[in-house]
């Protein structure tokens, strides 16, 4: 992949680690930081970060007797709350027309608990790449309605809600991106999962 096709996405995820105040600092310093995607060492440790990570939670879930539910455009934040209603999303990922790239992308919220699908090597076919516009035509839709349900939430904070907009908005360019052929999917799942760790971790 010839570097200037990379280069929108790695300034759009720079951003957002800038729109979360000092994390990209703390991640140097604290246990478990997230390393540099950028380089083979870091994409090795991050593999294994995500592999132990989707380990432990798998251990979690199966120890809770309340298994926490995402809410917002993207990730969201994590609750203890009862399960919400389906949202805008989840209508979206069960759209039939969407049905063929349920295998390789989450199509409504990312499971941040996995990383199943970062190894997917391929990249769209032509008759993935109008979908693709379709599914990214309806997360732009889905906005409004995902913003209200974060703001009713009360566990947003101002922060929070400016990088999860910019993280939502990261994503619908990547998607656009994936439907050109300037990414394969498992790039595209890797780093829709990083930006969301990002935002959840934000105060």
């Amino acid at each position: 992949m010839k570097c200037k096709t990379v280069l929108p996405w790695v300034i759009a995820t720079v951003v957002l680690t800038g729109a979360l105040g000092s994390y990209a600092a703390r991640a140097q310093t604290t246990p478990g930081a997230i390393p540099d995607p950028g380089t083979y060492q870091g994409s090795m440790q991050l593999q294994q970060q995500q592999d132990q990570q989707a380990q432990q939670y798998r251990q979690q879930a199966t120890q809770s007797f309340q298994p926490q539910q995402p809410q917002g455009s993207d990730l969201g934040r994590t609750t203890s709350s009862p399960p919400r209603p389906p949202d805008c999303l989840d209508r979206l990922a069960q759209n039939p027309e969407l049905a063929p790239l349920a295998r390789k992308v989450y199509l409504g919220h990312p499971d941040t608990h996995s990383s199943a699908l970062f190894d997917v090597q391929a990249v769209p076919t032509a008759s993935e790449r109008p979908l693709l516009l379709k599914w990214v035509a309806g997360r732009r839709s889905c906005q409004p309605e995902e913003e209200r349900i974060r703001d009713a939430s009360g566990v947003w904070s101002a922060q929070a809600k400016r990088a999860d907009n910019l993280s939502a908005q990261i994503t619908n360019d990547m998607i656009v991106q994936l439907a050109a052929g300037k990414l394969t999917y498992g790039q595209f799942n890797r780093q829709r999962t990083l930006n969301a760790l990002a935002v959840d971790r934000t105060p």
